[in-house]
């Protein structure tokens, strides 16, 4: 059905036809379906293309929200009942005011269960109900007693109260709808004008976006009205979505709309009390949405479109009755009844009756003010100005039943200006949302005396200094009364206006002028405005360490610290809108392909909904108080993170990670945005120069310093805007004592020079490795392991299990060992797989474009992990783990683990980087170790030996919070960063930590399939961090970090017991290995007790 399902409603026979509206007994009036045009239809998969790539089905959330009038409640359940099935949601509906509608869902093995109890209406009354959009139920899932009345709907008695319909899961509708028919003592309908939906399973996202761009790109007739009934319907799936993208939907779908990207009279009609009823319906349903549903995205988003919504409701008939009132108390020819002409007035009175919006509101303060001056220009002017309204746009306001536009001047009627203020007032009380004085008034009545009061002291002072915070507290005392629903929508709507309005008040003041000490409270003062309804733990928990900070010696002690502090709010922003933009963006593409919207508007719409963002004046303001903070710490933007002589090359500026693959001839130095972590760094790049912060002892710094590349990052983007002018330019580069890059043009006779410098030299030397035996085994334990059954991982772990102190913990492994990949390809279960991934492999070596060889590893990998266990392999492993004390294994989930290790082999990042250094595929080797993950409530690297210094009296450590690989892979914001003797003296904290987000570990005894190849810590080649180590089972959690109460912050007896413990273990690790410089990786548990889970020789 391409309209909206209000449309079905229309029982033939039972309810009157009148001008293309069905009525209902609300006396709401409801467009008929709209037909599409043929000729003007789009190719909605090409607009789809971009949102959804493919039908995605989404897990149900649950809801809590309160019954708000004539629309539904969603109650968040999770209980069983007995021999209904699982409870998924209920959803309540208020009829008319009349009665009431509970509706409970319930989800068993083979079927859906629909359960209906009613209350507060006659025995006589019958369900008038269908499936989808109006489509005949199957008739198994008639209940007793239905009858089927058309091609489209059946009808049930209420013989059982409540009444219950079975849907089979194979062919279940996605929603049933219906309407209530009481036939005695008379025939009356009810629907509230519209019909009544319940969700039968989870929505399908791709049948709510491809609903919204038919309507968009087909419709012919198509009103402001229509979207809205079309989107309150959708938003009763789109809530059911966890995520935010499909509510991130229905927001990119209503801005676009009020930003009127989008039609608003396409040859339709409505009266003035049905737009009424439909803008206060979908403002009420928002509302609904904000305050009780589960998902934290899916509120702001709701909270976000609510903004831009009218309040709807109000005297709405009086729209159309007062303007005729006005006309012929002024003497205003109207009709055919005779008086001043004004044709202005002839064309705005057929708008109001027929298509009124909050566009009347701006042309009647445009009128008011022509009348009071007389001058028509001025009308035209202030519509703009103040309305955003053009003549134009005037004139395409077809509406009305004969109406061709409004074009014409308005005429000078000074004594019609007390009456329009009238009936402006009518306009506000019906399409008010923006205006804040008017929601101010609309919501005064509901709440006390003390916010009130307020109110009134914001509309009176907006100009006042202090009234962004007067703002900002008025909202904290509202924030009870906007979730428990307290004034309905209008005092939704006036939260939503003062929270723009504080943004407004705050983005005022002069950041550049201010101290220190005024950032840091005008920051607090825009967190506190935007986390009540962001809705977002990771704001919540950034403002929570900021009112931390603030209790601290920030400029002082705690200053380094309160740096981290900083960085993490920036890192929470950061990542709240990137979320934001990544539900927004894609929908405005669709929708504007759909729309036929010119290109321009929707290139960056995305980028300008996070720039309107209450929050986003917090980067603003963070990018002058972080240097403050950081010069207070004395911390420099710059670090070293790969140490090298001034470097002669080309300037590139370019991300990284789009050069992957790539081989420059000519020396090259990279001035690339912020890192992904898992980058490599091809060759011929002789310096790379990181936006951002960037973790010293991460993957791509080793490879920078095995490569021997000059890399340095900078915290502070904009110092790189010099470097980046540079772009194409030959220039040597270095760094001074703080790691700040200076440069100076080189002459073609230096970059010729430096053709063979750094990592171009490095790649020019194919890397042999030593062949091993062949294992004759499936599966050993760690006492057995020697060089040719493992690579180095797992070789130094089984040594350090008998040579380090009882306080320092290694885990037990077991190896399938090299060749066991091999030995499984050859087997007969996998002969063919085994000649397939050969030949896959020939054809990627054959292969020059990185596209068509990423195929051919995709393809591999999909091979590997089809692999079957040869015959004796798991007997071998079982009894193996056994011996090790690594428990009872689930050997299906350990199948699956070791297969993708091993695929690993040919992922993209490890297939370049071996062609980079000249490594044979045949000579490549992979064990796999099972072990238990470590319970880890800190994880560490430590060099041994400080890699950034050369010198091998000190140490650098690096500690995060959870697991490593947050760590190691680069991700956004510090570590605590610390040097300190071997000894553990002379200890340095050279940064406090600011990740953002932790990986924890999953439950205890969990196991991890670890990659050891023996192609990772060779001289020439860091090959560490190139292959995948796979969880077995219950997969690693991701969590915002909580640093309020975080003693590795603001604990600096914890940080000194802690920095003791790590120096202590790498020294033991150094010398139980022979005194050789090591790279350590381990985790400190919850009881302080330290894990070594790796080792390897460090390079310098």
């Amino acid at each position: 059905m391409s309209s909206f399902t209000v449309q079905a409603c229309a029982v033939r026979g039972a309810l009157c036809q009148s001008r293309g509206r069905t009525k209902n007994t609300t006396n709401a009036c409801i467009p008929r379906r709209a037909v599409p045009v043929s000729t003007k239809r789009v190719n909605l998969q090409t607009a789809l293309t971009s949102v959804c790539p493919r039908p995605v089905t989404c897990k149900p959330i649950a809801f809590a929200r309160t019954p708000v009038a004539s629309r539904r409640a969603f109650v968040c359940t999770s209980s069983v009942a007995v021999g209904l099935g699982e409870e998924l949601w209920v959803e309540d509906f208020n009829i008319n005011d009349a009665g009431t509608m509970k509706a409970v869902v319930y989800e068993r093995s083979d079927s859906y269960l629909v359960e209906l109890n009613m209350t507060g209406f006659p025995a006589s009354t019958r369900l008038h109900w269908s499936v989808n959009d109006w489509n005949l139920p199957d008739s198994a899932a008639w209940p007793a007693g239905t009858e089927q009345v058309d091609e489209k709907a059946v009808q049930t008695p209420f013989t059982q109260n409540p009444m219950q319909i079975v849907f089979p899961k194979e062919g279940a509708p996605s929603k049933m709808v219906f309407v209530l028919k009481v036939v005695e003592p008379k025939e009356e309908w009810y629907n509230n004008g519209n019909c009544f939906i319940v969700n039968v399973k989870a929505p399908d996202v791709s049948d709510i976006f491809t609903k919204a761009l038919d309507a968009e790109a087909n419709w012919s007739t198509y009103t402001l009205m229509a979207r809205y009934q079309l989107a309150m319907e959708l938003m009763g799936q789109a809530e059911k979505v966890a995520g935010g993208d499909a509510m991130g939907f229905i927001y990119t779908w209503l801005r676009m709309s009020s930003l009127k990207l989008l039609d608003w009279y396409r040859n339709g009609n409505y009266q003035s009390k049905d737009m009424g009823w439909c803008q206060k319906s979908i403002a009420e349903m928002l509302h609904g949405i904000q305050r009780g549903n589960e998902d934290g995205l899916n509120r702001h988003f709701a909270h976000q479109t609510l903004g831009g919504m009218s309040r709807g409701g109000g005297d709405s008939e009086a729209i159309r009755l007062e303007i005729l009132n006005i006309l012929r108390k002024n003497g205003i020819r109207e009709g055919h009844r005779p008086g001043i002409e004004c044709q202005f007035l002839e064309g705005w009175h057929q708008k109001l009756h027929s298509n009124t919006t909050v566009e009347d509101i701006a042309i009647c303060e445009a009128y008011i003010h022509f009348q009071c001056c007389g001058d028509p220009g001025q009308f035209w002017w202030h519509l703009f100005e103040y309305g955003g309204i053009t003549r134009e746009m005037m004139a395409n306001m077809k509406c009305g039943w004969r109406s061709d536009g409004i074009k014409a001047d308005p005429v000078h009627i000074p004594h019609i200006v007390d009456d329009m203020k009238h009936y402006l007032w009518i306009l506000k009380t019906v399409h008010a949302g923006s205006d804040l004085q008017t929601m101010v008034v609309m919501s005064q009545g509901n709440l006390d005396e003390a916010t009130v009061a307020n109110l009134w002291e914001i509309v009176n002072n907006r100009d006042e200094w202090w009234v962004a915070g007067k703002t900002v507290e008025t909202r904290e005392m509202m924030a009870h009364a906007v979730q428990e629903g307290i004034g309905g929508r209008d005092v939704a709507i006036l939260d939503c206006q003062l929270e723009k309005f504080a943004r407004l008040a705050i983005e005022r003041s002069d950041f550049s002028a201010m101290s220190g000490e005024e950032l840091v409270e005008v920051c607090e003062l825009i967190m506190r405005n935007g986390v009540i309804t962001a809705y977002s733990e990771e704001i919540g928990l950034a403002l929570g360490g900021w009112r931390k900070m603030r209790g601290t010696d920030m400029w002082g002690g705690d200053a380094a610290a309160a740096t981290a502090t900083v960085e993490r709010t920036g890192l929470a922003l950061a990542s709240f809108m990137d979320k934001l933009y990544a539900h927004v963006q894609p929908h405005a593409e669709a929708i504007g392909k759909a729309a036929n919207v010119d290109e321009k508007y929707i290139l960056n719409f995305g980028e300008e909904a996070v720039r309107g963002h209450p929050l986003f004046i917090l980067s603003m303001a963070l990018q002058y108080l972080t240097p403050m903070l950081r010069s207070a710490a004395g911390m420099s933007p710059w670090q070293v993170v790969s140490a090298s002589d001034a470097v002669t090359g080309t300037v590139m500026v370019a991300d990284l990670a789009s050069v992957q693959g790539q081989t420059f001839d000519s020396p090259v130095i990279l001035v690339s945005g912020p890192l992904g972590g898992l980058e490599d760094i091809p060759a011929g790049i002789v310096g790379l120069v990181v936006e951002g912060n960037m973790d010293v002892l991460s993957h791509v710094a080793i490879r920078a310093r095995n490569q021997k590349v000059l890399c340095v990052s900078c915290a502070e983007g904009d110092k790189l805007g010099p470097l980046r002018t540079l772009d194409g330019q030959a220039m040597t580069v270095g760094v001074d004592s703080e790691g700040k890059v200076s440069s100076a043009p080189a002459t073609a006779e230096a970059l010729a020079a430096a053709g063979g410098a750094g990592a171009a030299a490095v790649a020019g030397a194919p890397v042999e490795l030593r062949a091993r035996a062949e294992a004759s085994v499936w599966a050993a334990v760690d006492t057995t392991f020697t060089d040719d059954l493992v690579g180095g991982k797992g070789l130094h772990l089984s040594e350090l299990k008998t040579l380090l102190p009882e306080t320092l913990a290694v885990p037990a492994s077991v190896a399938l060992p090299f060749g066991a990949f091999e030995r499984c390809c050859a087997d007969p279960a996998n002969l063919e797989s085994g000649y397939t991934i050969d030949l896959l492999k020939d054809e990627a070596l054959a292969e020059e474009g990185i596209e068509a060889v990423r195929v051919l590893l995709e393809a591999i990998q999909a091979v590997v992990t089809e692999l079957v266990p040869p015959e004796g392999l798991q007997v071998e492993v079982e009894a193996a783990a056994a011996a090790a004390g690594l428990g009872e294994l689930d050997f299906g989930e350990v199948w699956t683990a070791v297969t993708k290790v091993w695929a690993s082999q040919w992922g993209e990042r490890a297939w370049l980087s071996r062609r980079a250094m000249g490594l044979s595929e045949g000579q490549l080797r992979m064990s796999v170790l099972l072990q238990k993950v470590v319970p880890a409530k800190y994880a560490f690297v430590l060099h041994t030996a400080n890699p950034l210094s050369g010198n091998t009296e000190e140490m650098l450590g690096e500690v995060v919070v959870g697991l490593g690989e947050t760590l190691v892979s680069g991700t956004p914001g510090r570590a605590l960063t610390f040097t300190c003797a071997k000894d553990g003296s002379n200890v340095k904290i050279v940064s406090k930590p600011s990740k953002h987000t932790a990986l924890y570990p999953p439950s205890t005894g969990s196991l991890i399939a670890r990659s050891d190849s023996n192609a990772e810590d060779l001289e020439g080649f860091a090959g560490a961090g190139l292959y995948d180590s796979v969880l077995i089972g219950e997969e690693a959690h991701e969590s915002v970090v909580d640093y309020c109460e975080e003693p590795l912050l603001w604990d600096q007896a914890f940080v000194a017991d802690t920095v003791a413990k790590l120096a202590a273990a790498g020294a033991a690790v150094e010398a139980a290995l022979g005194g050789v410089p090591q790279d350590v990786e381990g985790a400190v548990d919850a009881e302080g007790k330290v894990h070594i889970v790796q080792a390897r020789p460090e390079i310098l």
